[in-house]
């Protein structure tokens, strides 16, 4: 992704820019504002530069998804530790009943 395909354009408005890119003009006017895609400001406007869409396509790519070898194993991964709840309810039921028969 070296050039765009079309050499002939050389700046796109933010609508035509949100359009290649295939997100709401609205989502991009906001990557523009947070500074994650630069514009040439002209006579008070913002022009983008097709190649700098490509750059920023580029600099978010990521894996569809990790190998196996890098997930960690879901069963090893966790130590907490695992309370019989039950087993808590009765203990601090009979520590009530005890209470309440020494009053």
């Amino acid at each position: 992704m070296d050039q765009i395909d079309d050499d002939s354009v050389l700046l796109l408005t933010a609508a035509k820019a949100a359009a290649r890119l295939g997100i709401p003009l609205r989502s991009f006017n906001r990557l523009v504002t947070k500074g994650e895609i630069p514009f040439a400001a002209i006579s008070n406007r913002s022009y983008f530069v097709p190649n700098d869409l490509l750059t920023f396509i580029e600099q978010r790519r990521v894996l569809a998804s990790p190998s196996p070898q890098s997930r960690p194993n879901r069963l090893t991964r966790d130590k907490t530790p695992l309370y019989d709840f039950e087993a808590l309810r009765r203990e601090r039921r009979s520590g009530k009943q005890t209470r309440q028969n020494d009053t």
